[in-house]
């Protein structure tokens, strides 16, 4: 729930027994609104699925709402996020880029006229902040978005700095800062301080599960989900964030005392040693290769 907006949802190995498990939960809410002089407007209601392709096929599904039947939409927008459905988030990314790349086209205009740190503070304020809403929800994008992303990014950088000759990596570490996607790695690793530190909601520890292993060495660690290689299950957070915790981060990280402290000193972090298809190096003819496998 949020204000007026109310989600539901239903989770099952299959269609069928899905759609049931949502109709009767919707059931419920309909009925409490109704002892609770609350009146659900159906009309507004949509209805979104994501699942096996082969379970669903290419029946364009409904379910039954009160008295009126909503057919399922491809995306729809909840709470500022475009949610489609095959969770890859490629539409409310492109409407992102759409709005921050219409922001660095206003700089060019006027960055002949601005003193640096104006142009700096244009980019903190109104370019970068278009893509700090909701990360941990569209940090599994594609590649090709997340190319489009280091694009606008990169573009903004050079019109503050008038640095049209560095890479992309000469002009994060000039400007102090970290790709958006190594940010994400740091907001990830955030939340995991804030629930192995029991400053979470609750729901978060089911995420972040604490390792049971005697290892001592790992006695800090999380538990790693089963997944198969290459398989959906790596881009979760569950599984990302105990990569993360486990073999990513600095001892000194995870030791601090304080969660400002933590904040404060990850900034200074480069996930460099990140394997996640997103860092992976393309070489052409080959793939994607990890950076591991390539200074093997």
């Amino acid at each position: 729930n949020f204000a007026d907006d109310t989600t539901l949802s239903a989770c099952d190995v299959g269609m069928e027994e899905m759609l049931h498990n949502l109709e009767d939960e919707t059931l419920t809410a309909i009925l409490w609104f109704d002892n609770n002089f609350m009146k659900l407007n159906q009309s507004k209601c949509h209805f979104l699925t994501s699942g096996s392709e082969k379970e669903h096929g290419p029946e364009h599904l409904w379910v039954r709402v009160g008295n009126e039947l909503i057919w399922e939409s491809k995306s729809e927008k909840l709470l500022g996020v475009t949610v489609d459905n095959e969770l890859n988030f490629n539409d409310h990314l492109s409407n992102v880029c759409k709005k921050a790349g219409s922001k660095v086209t206003a700089l060019a205009r006027v960055v002949r006229i601005l003193p640096f740190h104006k142009r700096r503070l244009i980019l903190k304020t109104f370019i970068e902040s278009q893509f700090s809403y909701c990360p941990l929800v569209w940090m599994f994008c594609s590649c090709e978005m997340n190319r489009k992303i280091n694009h606008i990014h990169e573009r903004a950088l050079r019109l503050v700095y008038d640095d049209y000759i560095s890479s992309f990596d000469e002009l994060l570490r000039n400007d102090k800062s970290v790709s958006f996607h190594h940010r994400n790695i740091h907001l990830v690793a955030t939340e995991i301080y804030k629930a192995k530190h029991d400053l979470s909601p609750p729901f978060m520890k089911e995420i972040f599960v604490a390792s049971t292993t005697r290892d001592t060495r790992s006695g800090d660690s999380l538990a790693k989900p089963h997944v198969k290689k290459e398989s959906t299950g790596v881009r979760t957070m569950e599984n990302f964030g105990s990569t993360i915790w486990n073999t990513m981060l600095p001892k000194e990280l995870k030791s601090c005392t304080s969660l400002d402290k933590f904040k404060e000193s990850i900034k200074s972090w480069i996930p460099d040693n990140c394997d996640c298809v997103l860092c992976r190096i393309n070489v052409k003819g080959v793939g994607r290769i990890k950076k591991s496998e390539i200074f093997e």
